[in-house]
């Protein structure tokens, strides 16, 4: 997003952000807990007042919406690195 002209842009905007970091959270197999999971809130807050009010979406928050009705913790899901269990890691 290039230009920003209206609120609903901004906000928008914004969730394609934090959906950004939750993507990249999800993709560490060590990563903070707490902090994905408050940033997986932060951009469902963002997605409920999309909703509200109405604000057209794009980009990641529009696919959340349309693949997984704007459930942001199902399209998280789909990028989070399991762990390897411990025999595995040890075979190779």
């Amino acid at each position: 997003m290039s230009v920003i002209s209206n609120e609903g842009e901004a906000l928008v905007y914004l969730i394609d952000c934090t959906l950004a970091t939750v993507q990249s959270l999800a993709t560490k197999k060590s990563r903070p807990a707490a902090e994905f999971r408050r940033q997986i809130a932060i951009a469902q807050k963002g997605m409920l007042w999309c909703r509200d009010f109405n604000v057209p979406l794009s980009s990641r928050p529009k696919e959340v919406e349309e693949k997984f009705g704007g459930n942001v913790t199902l399209w998280a899901e789909r990028y989070v690195v399991q762990p390897r269990p411990a025999a595995l890691a040890r075979s190779e």
